[in-house]
């Protein structure tokens, strides 16, 4: 009930977010996700789902732009991507991989290749005095 009437979810990880639940349940719910670029963040949402931002201020602006998210679509992504169908043809398709190739490379395949976390910097006397001393937020 919470989700279904939130005008969107504000999910900022500072980590590389492997599986992020709670923006799923949003979009279950049809709430658009307001996200950082970490781990599977790019590869849940899209133009049609929520804002991907890079940095603080992008976040601050997404709320304009998701004002023309339909909630049908984000329910109808997750639907799609997590439906019971879609995820036993990719278990079925992992196993075949894994009989007929052997091992899987075990490095993580999430967060398109990215190498670092990208840190999500606010404004503020704290965060400024932090980068200026060390250089990182």
């Amino acid at each position: 009930s919470l989700l279904s009437k939130a005008k969107a979810l504000l999910y900022p990880t500072n980590w590389a977010e492997p599986c992020a639940v709670a923006p799923l349940e949003a979009l279950a719910c049809g709430t658009p996700v307001i996200c950082s670029v970490n781990g599977c963040m790019p590869e849940l949402i899209d133009e049609r789902t929520g804002v991907v931002c890079r940095d603080y201020a992008e976040m601050i602006s997404a709320w304009d732009r998701i004002k023309s998210i339909r909630p049908a679509d984000c329910r109808q992504s997750v639907e799609t991507v997590f439906s019971q169908r879609r995820m036993a043809e990719d278990y079925v398709a992992l196993m075949e991989k894994i009989m007929n190739g052997g091992e899987l490379d075990q490095a993580p395949g999430y967060g398109a290749g990215r190498s670092s976390i990208e840190y999500i910097y606010k404004p503020g006397f704290f965060n400024d005095l932090r980068l200026r001393l060390t250089g990182k937020v």
